[in-house]
C-alpha cells in the first residue's frame, strides 16, 4: 500500500528534519491503540484521558457507549458527545461516526449540514466508512455534485464502488457491516442495468477516484494496533509453553557456554502484564533521552508505547523486573495476520522463546539493566542494543539448527524477533517508516557483529564484549573498529547548549544529542549509494539539536556535520540539493503544491552556503500533511572548511538575525571544543608521564553541600585522578569526557559513578545526581561517603518519590 504523503515523505529534502523526526515524533508522540471489542479497558482512566482532551481516547469511549460493550449498556448521547470532541481535534473515526449520527439524528437532532462537513472530512483523509457512507449517499441523492445537480448512474457507481473497495481491505473489526451490504445491493442493481458504454464510463471514473483518494493507514508507529491485532483464544496451553522453557534452558546454556545461575522466572501472560513490563524498560531509555522530563511524563509516555508494542509481541524479558512472558492470546491472531500456517507456530514459539532465554542469560551475566543505565546518549545505547540483540538472534538461530526446525520457520521467526518484514527497504516515507528500517539494522548488523567475534573468537570474545559493548554504533558495522577503550572525544554537545534561545516560542521537546553511523546510514538511503559509502566513511561526528513545540508542527533542528576534510563537505552538500530536487519533483505526482527555491545565503562569512525555500500545500487529490493546511519550511546550509551547519526551520519564522548569531555561535563553539580537546590529550598525557607526582587534594564543596569529600591515600595511578584533578577544577565537562570510557569499560566502578554524581550536584543538576548515586549505592552499599553524600544531598533535593 502506498504511504500517506506527508512531513516525511521528501527525507532527502533535509537530513536533519528528520533527525528531529526519528528522535521526537518515533520516541514521543504515540498515539493509544484503539480497543478490540473482546478487552476490557481501564475505564476510569480512559475517562480521565478523554476529559483531558486525548482524541483517542475520546474516539475509544465513543465506540463503546455507542456499540455498549465492556458492560457498558449503549448509549448514543454519550457517544456522541464523545465522538463530537474527537472529531473537533481531528480524529477521522470520530467524524464518520459523528456525521453518521448527526445525518441521521442518533443521540441527538438531525444536523445534516455538519454532519456532511464533518463526512467530508473524514473522506478527504481516506476512512473507508466513511468513503463508503458517501457512495451510498451519492446513490441515494442525499450527496449531490456542485451545483445542487444529481449524479449521473456512472458516478454513483463509481464512488460506491471506490468506498466499497477500500472498506472491504481494511483489517480487523469494522464499523457499520450493514453498510456494506446496503452497497453490495446497490452495486448489484446498477451492474445489472450497465450497457458496455455506460460500464466502461463507470470503470474510468472509479479508477480516477482510486488515484485520486489518499489511501488510509491503520498501521502503528509501533507494533501493531489492538483494533488490528485483537486478542484471540491461547494458542496452547500453558503447561505447553512451561514444557518448552525447561527442553530450551540446556540448549540455550550449550549455545552461550554459559550456565544459568539461577532459573528464569517465567510467566504465561497476557497484554496488559507485558505492557506494563515493557513500560519500565522503555522508561529507561526515554530518561536517558530525556533529561528535563518528570519521572511520570516518562512513566505516562513509556506505558502509551508499551500498549502499542503489546498486541505484536509474542514473547518478552524484562531487563527491570527479570521475567521472560509469552503471550499465548497473541500467537493465532498474529499468525492469521501475516498469514503464517499453523504446522510452524510450535516451532517459532520456541525459536521466539529462545531469543528471550537468551536475553534472560546475559542478564544474568552481565545485568542487562545496569549496563542500559550505564550508556551515554543514543547512539551509544542503540550500540548496546545492537550487540545484546544481534547476540540474541545469533543465538536462537543455532538453537533452531541444533532442532532441525524447518527453514521457513527460522526465517520467520527471525522477522518476528526483528518486527519488520525484511532488510534493506529504501523507503523511508514516514517515521514509522525509518523507525522500522532503522529497528531492523539494530537486529541485522548486531547479528553480523557477534557472526564476526563468533569466527574470531568464539564465545568466550562475545562474553567479553558483551561486558564491555561498543561505545559507537560505527563499531557494529564495522567490527574491527572495535575497542571498549575509546579515548576521550570532544565534547561536541557543547556546541549547540541553551541553542532553544534562538528559537521564538516555548519548546518542551528539546534534544542535543550525538548521531551516530547507523542512524546516518538509515536515513542517507535516499542518496547515491556510491556517494553515500563515501559520505558514510568520512563522516567524524554530527552532531544535532531539535526543539519541537508539543503536539505543533512547529519544529527547529540544527544539525553540525564535520567530514574528514573541505571536499567531503562539498559533496554532502551537493547530494543535499539533488535529492532534495528529487524529493520536491516526487511531490508533484502525489498531489502535492509545492514552492521550491534555493539560492545563495550570503549573509555571513562561508566557504558556499544556500537558503532553501518549501511551501508544501495539499491540494484536493493529496493526503493531508498531518492534518495541517500548509508547511512553511525555511533551510539553510552553511559550510567552513570541513563543517557543514544545517538549519531547518518548520513553521516557526525564526529571524534572519538569529540564524546569522547562532551560525556564528556554533562554529565559534565547535573551535573552542577542538581546543579543549587537544587541551585533554595533552593533560592525560602530562598525567601518564608524571607517575611521580604527589597526591592532590580532592577537597571540593557541592552546592549546598558543605561536608568536605577527601581522598588523600589516592594511589599514584588511579585511573580517576585526572577524573578529581577536574573536579578540582569545576571543570565539569571534561569529568564527562574523562569517566564515559572508564565506566564503559567497568560498569561496576562505583567510585566512578560517586563522581559522577558528585558533578551532577555541582551542576545543581539533582536528577541526575540521584540517578548516578543510586547505581553507586547499588555497587557499594557500605561506602561511607556514598552514604554521607546521599544524606547532603537530601538536605539540598530531597528525593522524589
Amino acid at each position: 500500500m502506498k504511504k500517506n504523503a506527508g512531513l516525511n515523505s521528501f527525507p532527502g529534502l533535509f537530513v536533519s528534519l528528520i533527525f528531529t523526526q526519528l528522535l521526537l515524533i518515533v520516541f514521543f508522540q504515540f498515539t493509544s491503540p484503539l480497543i478490540a471489542a473482546d478487552q476490557s479497558p481501564d475505564l476510569a482512566t480512559l475517562k480521565t484521558a478523554a476529559q483531558d482532551g486525548d482524541p483517542v481516547s475520546q474516539t475509544i469511549l465513543g465506540e463503546i457507549f455507542y456499540n455498549g460493550r465492556h458492560g457498558v449498556p449503549k448509549n448514543p448521547p454519550e457517544a456522541r458527545k464523545w465522538f463530537l470532541m474527537a472529531a473537533n481535534d481531528g480524529s477521522i473515526v470520530a467524524q464518520f461516526y459523528v456525521a453518521y449520527m448527526q445525518l441521521f439524528g442518533e443521540g441527538g437532532y438531525e444536523d445534516p449540514d455538519r454532519g456532511l462537513k464533518f463526512l467530508i472530512s473524514s473522506c478527504s483523509k481516506g476512512y473507508p466508512p466513511a468513503l463508503l457512507l458517501q457512495g451510498i449517499l451519492t446513490y441515494e441523492d442525499k450527496v449531490r455534485r456542485q451545483g445542487g445537480e444529481v449524479a449521473p448512474t456512472e458516478f454513483k457507481y463509481a464512488i460506491l464502488r471506490l468506498g466499497l473497495t477500500r472498506y472491504k481491505a481494511m483489517k480487523g473489526e469494522k464499523p457499520m457491516p450493514e453498510l456494506s451490504k446496503t452497497a453490495e445491493g446497490y452495486l448489484d442493481s446498477m451492474e445489472r442495468s450497465f450497457s458496455e458504454d455506460a460500464k466502461a464510463i463507470a470503470e474510468e471514473q472509479y479508477s480516477k477516484f482510486d488515484l485520486g483518494t489518499p489511501p488510509y493507514s491503520d498501521e502503528m508507529p509501533f507494533g501493531y494496533s489492538q483494533h488490528v491485532l485483537p486478542e484471540g483464544e491461547p494458542a496452547f496451553p500453558d503447561e505447553q509453553f512451561q514444557a518448552w522453557v525447561d527442553e530450551l534452558v540446556p540448549l540455550v546454556e550449550k549455545a552461550t557456554k554459559r550456565k544459568f545461575r539461577k532459573k528464569p522466572i517465567f510467566k504465561v501472560a497476557d497484554r496488559a502484564q507485558v505492557s506494563r513490563s515493557l513500560a519500565l524498560d522503555i522508561q529507561i531509555q526515554l530518561e536517558k533521552l530525556n533529561p528535563t522530563w518528570t519521572n511520570e511524563q516518562c512513566q505516562a509516555a513509556a506505558l502509551v508505547q508499551a500498549q502499542a508494542i503489546a498486541p505484536g509481541m509474542l514473547g518478552k524479558y524484562g531487563m527491570v523486573d527479570k521475567t521472560l512472558y509469552v503471550l499465548p492470546r497473541n500467537i493465532t491472531p498474529f499468525a492469521k495476520l501475516r498469514k503464517i500456517s499453523d504446522s510452524y507456530l510450535p516451532a517459532i514459539v520456541k525459536i521466539i522463546l529462545a531469543h528471550e532465554l537468551t536475553h534472560a542469560m546475559q542478564d544474568q551475566q552481565i545485568d542487562l539493566n545496569l549496563m542500559t543505565s550505564a550508556t551515554k546518549g543514543p547512539d551509544e545505547n542503540m550500540a548496546f542494543s545492537a550487540a545484546i540483540e544481534g547476540h540474541a538472534l545469533f543465538t536462537q538461530e543455532e538453537i533452531a539448527m541444533e532442532l532441525s526446525f524447518d527453514k521457513e520457520a527460522v526465517i520467520l521467526s527471525q522477522s518476528i524477533a526483528i518486527g519488520v518484514e525484511r532488510e534493506g527497504n529504501d523507503s523511508i516515507d514516514s517515521e514509522a517508516s525509518i523507525n522500522s528500517s532503522l529497528l531492523a539494522s539494530v537486529y541485522v548488523k548486531g547479528r553480523r557483529f557477534i557472526e564476526h567475534f563468533s569466527q574470531n573468537g568464539g564465545n568466550e570474545k562475545i562474553w567479553e564484549i558483551l561486558a564491555h559493548p561498543p561505545l559507537r554504533t560505527s563499531m557494529i558495522l564495522r567490527p574491527e573498529t572495535y575497542d571498549p577503550k575509546v579515548k576521550a572525544a570532544p565534547a561536541y554537545e557543547k556546541i549547540f547548549e541553551g541553542f532553544v534561545k534562538y528559537i521564538p516560542g516555548e519548546y518542551k521537546l528539546v534534544q542535543n544529542v550525538e548521531v551516530g553511523l547507523l542512524t546516518l546510514e538509515t536515513v542517507l538511503k535516499k542518496f547515491e549509494k556510491s556517494t553515500r559509502t563515501k559520505l558514510l566513511d568520512n563522516i567524524c561526528h554530527v552532531q544535532m539539536f531539535a526543539a519541537q513545540q508539543d503536539g505543533s508542527p512547529l519544529m527547529a533542528a540544527f544539525t553540525f556535520f564535520i567530514f574528514s576534510d573541505d571536499s567531503i563537505a562539498r559533496e554532502y552538500f551537493d547530494e543535499s540539493e539533488k535529492s532534495a530536487e528529487r524529493s520536491a519533483e516526487k511531490l508533484s505526482t502525489e498531489g502535492i503544491k509545492e514552492v521550491f527555491e534555493c539560492k545563495p545565503f550570503n549573509a555571513l562569512p562561508a566557504s558556499f552556503a544556500h537558503q532553501i525555500k518549501l511551501v508544501l500545500k495539499a491540494d484536493s487529490k493529496a493526503p493531508s500533511l498531518k492534518g495541517i493546511k500548509s508547511i512553511n519550511t525555511l533551510a539553510y546550509r552553511i559550510v567552513r572548511g570541513n563543517v557543514l551547519l544545517e538549519i531547518d526551520d518548520v513553521c516557526i519564522g525564526i529571524p534572519e538575525k538569529n540564524i546569522i548569531e547562532l551560525s556564528e555561535e556554533a562554529f565559534k563553539r565547535h573551535a573552542e571544543c577542538e581546543l579543549s580537546y587537544k587541551d585533554i590529550l595533552k593533560a592525560q598525557s602530562t598525567t601518564q608521564a608524571n607517575v611521580s607526582a604527589p597526591p592532590v587534594s580532592t577537597a571540593f564543596v557541592a552546592p549546598a553541600v558543605t561536608s568536605p569529600v577527601t581522598n588523600s591515600h589516592a594511589e599514584k595511578n588511579d585511573p580517576l585522578q585526572p577524573v578529581i584533578d577536574s573536579l578540582n577544577a569545576n571543570n565539569f565537562a571534561e569529568v564527562r569526557v574523562l569517566l564515559r570510557p572508564i565506566l564503559k569499560e567497568n560498569p561496576r566502578n562505583a567510585k566512578g559513578w560517586y563522581l559522577l554524581a558528585v558533578t551532577a550536584a555541582k551542576e545543581k543538576k539533582y536528577e541526575q545526581a540521584w540517578k548516578s548515586i543510586d547505581i553507586a549505592t547499588k555497587l557499594a552499599p557500605d561506602n561511607e561517603k556514598v552514604r554521607a553524600f546521599i544524606k547532603r544531598l537530601q538536605t539540598v533535593s530531597p528525593r522524589k518519590e
